[in-house]
């Protein structure tokens, strides 16, 4: 982490966190970063890192992107394995949701 810390206005964890969760909000909204994520910046081998916890969510967390024209519009994307496809279709949302979510 030290080499990021340095490309920040205060090198430490602190301020990298901050930096952090504001990208986050942004494309995943303060909610599902507050309810699903812990960072923490433990010490390996005399070096800081960063790890990020991802829980399971009680519901969707769209992605937030802005289109050509400023517009904002949110995707939702899903694991297959080890990589993430977005869901295109109304219907292939709506079966996922439905099976993944339901209570």
């Amino acid at each position: 982490m030290e080499n990021d810390f340095k490309t920040l206005k205060r090198h430490n964890a602190d301020f990298f966190e901050i930096y952090l969760r504001n990208l986050l909000h942004k494309y995943f909204g303060v909610k599902y970063v507050t309810e699903n994520l812990r960072i923490t910046f433990p010490v390996f081998d005399d070096k800081v890192i960063c790890v990020v916890e991802v829980f399971k969510a009680n519901e969707p967390a769209y992605v937030k992107f802005k289109d050509k024209n400023g517009n904002t519009i949110e995707k939702l994307y899903v694991r297959s394995g080890n990589s993430s496809h977005e869901l295109k279709s109304l219907q292939d949302i709506n079966e996922y949701i439905f099976e993944r979510f339901k209570k």
